[in-house]
């Protein structure tokens, strides 16, 4: 059996994230196949500092970064082989 052979399945396993985490309630959808996107990472620098990197489950072609910043959703990128497709920008309240 090859070293890294039997690690593929337990990695993916091991890292899974909560909605609880990404301190957002917007899911991504995928510009293509209409349906929800997977939370696949976060990078987190402090809490409600972090971005979101979600991936299309579904159909597999898009990819979306959310950027957080004091726990409010700031940007939210969509991408398509690494080219973006939308860019959207948000204002957060001093509220």
């Amino acid at each position: 059996m090859d070293e890294d052979e039997g690690l593929g399945w337990a990695m993916e396993d091991f890292y899974t994230y909560s909605l609880d985490d990404a301190y957002t309630n917007e899911i991504p959808k995928c510009p293509e196949c209409k349906k929800k996107m997977k939370l696949d990472d976060i990078d987190a620098d402090f809490k409600g500092c972090q971005d979101n990197y979600w991936v299309c489950p579904h159909c597999g072609k898009y990819s979306a970064r959310q950027k957080i910043r004091y726990g409010k959703l700031v940007r939210q990128t969509i991408f398509s082989d690494d080219k973006v497709v939308s860019d959207k920008g948000f204002h957060i309240s001093k509220k």
